[in-house]
């Protein structure tokens, strides 16, 4: 999945790049102000990771969502693009990846 933001941030979603670096900034300095002996978010516990999002106030807000979005995003792309690697995210939804579709595509054709 990091590697599908990553590729978006980049590309099609590179308009929410400022929001995620912004975003991280913020927890990281947010992280070291609760926590002053860690370098950033990455390096807290679990449960203080989960602590400071609760808490969590603008930009850092707006992270979460955009990270939301393209996590499920990702999660149901065509591989190509970096995402729902090993095709899971259609497996999880019975899609199947085929090469061409004919009629009737499903339950609604018949």
């Amino acid at each position: 999945m990091v590697r599908f933001i990553d590729q978006s941030l980049g590309t099609f979603a590179k308009g929410q790049r400022v929001l995620f670096q912004e975003g991280l900034k913020e927890l990281d300095l947010a992280a070291r102000q609760r926590h002053p002996e860690v370098k950033d978010f990455a390096d807290l516990k679990s449960a203080d990771q989960l602590a400071l999002m609760r808490d969590a106030r603008g930009h850092a807000i707006r992270l979460f969502e955009a990270a939301l979005v393209a996590t499920m995003t990702g999660m149901f792309a065509d591989p190509a693009y970096g995402g729902n690697s090993d095709k899971v995210g259609w497996k999880l939804i019975g899609f199947e990846d085929r090469f061409a579709w004919q009629p009737p595509f499903g339950e609604y054709d018949v």
